[in-house]
């Protein structure tokens, strides 16, 4: 049988494989947010964005950086999640033209 939830066991700690690392952070604040555990979402989706190197993986890094927004909107920390957009537009190559049109 397989266990859907083996990133609940594996130890963080994997020091020769960091994208393995953002990975199974990055599945624990998915798990977490499913089952409405934001506090406990946005504490992994942290962790995942810690082991994010610059310029790498800017993938995980965007899925974490949104879903840290999304976190912050369920527990109503509004400027938290609004900081957390901000972020995400400006590392995403949008142009700030672009992103005042959107909240005109």
């Amino acid at each position: 049988m397989f266990n859907f939830q083996w990133f609940e066991e594996v130890k963080p700690e994997i020091p020769e494989e960091t994208q393995q690392q953002q990975l199974l952070w990055k599945h624990r604040g998915d798990l977490a947010y499913a089952t409405g555990d934001f506090t406990r979402a946005l504490e992994a989706y942290g962790s995942c964005l810690e082991t994010v190197a610059a310029g790498r993986s800017a993938g995980i890094r965007r899925d974490a950086t949104e879903a840290m927004a999304r976190c912050c909107l369920k527990l109503e920390r509004l400027d938290d999640a609004e900081q957390w957009a901000i972020k995400l537009v400006s590392n995403s190559g949008v142009s700030k033209t672009l992103y005042a049109y959107m909240y005109m």
